[in-house]
């Protein structure tokens, strides 16, 4: 069976975000937040125009996100990474969650404020420069901004680096439409 552009754009996609984590450099987590952006966000996503002929149920496993066993009040600042494949050999607690379910879990609590995956996506994309550079639209985004002006892990700062994470749940639950794809 012949491919259509769009399944080949995302099977190309698809390769680009696994070259891109492998690379993880700066401007690589950006682009890899762009194309997030353009597989799971944009109006019409490239997720729902290729799955319209498969009608694959997609399913992201990930860390638990229960909240932690003390009061938020006493935490400055908390990021979760929500890859369960995160450390070998751990088995932490999952949930499987649909797109939507996976673009409300959070990432980064800080004080009273929670951002989302769709929060820290969104701002890589449109304001850190993964499409374009512009302004912080809304709180989330000038909070994650200010973070990330304090706190930078393997030489990117902390909201990149966590969509080293978040690219390794997409890339397993996007695999079943892949895989439906080359069929």
């Amino acid at each position: 069976m012949t491919m259509t552009p769009d399944e080949e754009t995302f099977l190309d996609t698809l390769d680009d975000l696994r070259d891109r984590v492998q690379r993880s450099t700066r401007y690589d987590l950006l682009r890899a937040a762009a194309l997030l952006r353009q597989l799971l966000i944009d109006g019409q996503t490239l997720v729902d125009r290729v799955n319209r002929q498969h009608r694959i149920r997609l399913q992201f496993e990930i860390m638990d996100p229960t909240p932690l066993p003390f009061p938020r009040d006493r935490i400055h600042a908390n990021w979760s990474d929500i890859n369960p494949n995160l450390v070998p050999g751990l088995q932490p607690r999952t949930v499987t969650v649909d797109r939507e379910g996976l673009l409300r879990t959070v990432m980064f609590m800080s004080g009273p404020d929670d951002f989302t995956v769709h929060d820290v996506v969104k701002t890589a994309a449109n304001v850190k420069g993964g499409v374009h550079t512009g302004s912080p639209k809304g709180a989330a985004q000038e909070a994650l901004l200010e973070v990330d002006d304090h706190v930078q892990m393997f030489g990117v700062e902390q909201s990149l680096h966590s969509l080293r994470g978040l690219i390794a749940v997409v890339l397993a639950g996007m695999e079943p439409l892949a895989q439906a794809i080359r069929a």
